[in-house]
């Protein structure tokens, strides 16, 4: 049961992902896989919770914050590009794709974001794999931690929002509120949720394997997706 657990989450996964690369083709934006993100891990979080004989308050708990976090980075993903060209980084990539421009898209967008989404989703899972033992202990160190995170990105994303919404401030760089204490308070709450994450899914056998999750996660965000460009 529990490797079927990982292998439904996968196809369900590789389906939708296919799916919405056909969406993002047909629409011409390649961005639209920002949104995917997201909403990627709140199919994860309810295919866990359905297909699992091991449901407990405690993941159900996890699967709670998970669509929180999930549906407020969609709309703030939705918000912020609604009336924006295609977010450049999507441009400059696709200027190398002179042929067969939608397996490029399938290939080197959805397909690998939904590899790098399932590995990151390995907490989650894990937690959906065992019965729960009944230690609640991570939980009390773990759930403040992502509560503070979730606060912390929130609102310097809509700090940085009202900032740029303003004309006077176009091409001005943003240093008051959270951002005046740090560089990317967005990214610095997304990882603290994360790690709180795997922190939750330290209560479970296989939760401290699944550090590959926030590692990867941090690697991305600070050196390759995030911060770098």
């Amino acid at each position: 049961m529990i490797d079927a657990l990982f292998f439904v989450t996968f196809l369900s996964l590789a389906f939708v992902f296919i799916l919405a690369s056909i969406v993002s083709f047909w629409i011409n934006r390649a961005d639209f896989a920002d949104s995917m993100w997201s909403l990627g891990f709140l199919l994860v979080a309810w295919i866990c919770y359905l297909f699992s004989p091991f449901r407990s308050t405690y993941a159900l708990i996890v699967s709670s914050i998970i669509t929180l976090w999930s549906i407020r980075l969609f709309f703030h993903i939705f918000l912020r590009n609604r009336k924006k060209e295609e977010d450049f980084r999507y441009q400059e990539m696709k200027k190398g794709w002179k042929k067969y421009p939608f397996l490029h898209l399938l290939g080197k967008v959805f397909l690998l974001q939904a590899l790098i989404l399932y590995i990151v989703s390995l907490p989650i899972i894990s937690i959906y794999s065992n019965p729960f033992s009944g230690n609640w202990g991570f939980a009390f160190f773990a759930l403040p931690l992502w509560l503070f995170g979730f606060i912390f990105e929130t609102v310097s994303d809509l700090q940085l929002y009202f900032f740029k919404k303003e004309q006077k401030n176009q091409g001005k760089l943003f240093t008051s509120g959270l951002f005046s204490y740090c560089r990317h308070p967005n990214y610095f709450g997304e990882l603290l949720q994360w790690w709180a994450i795997w922190l939750l899914a330290l209560a479970y056998p296989m939760g401290l394997i699944t550090i590959i999750s926030p590692i990867l996660l941090s690697y991305l965000i600070i050196f390759v997706s995030g911060i770098a460009p």
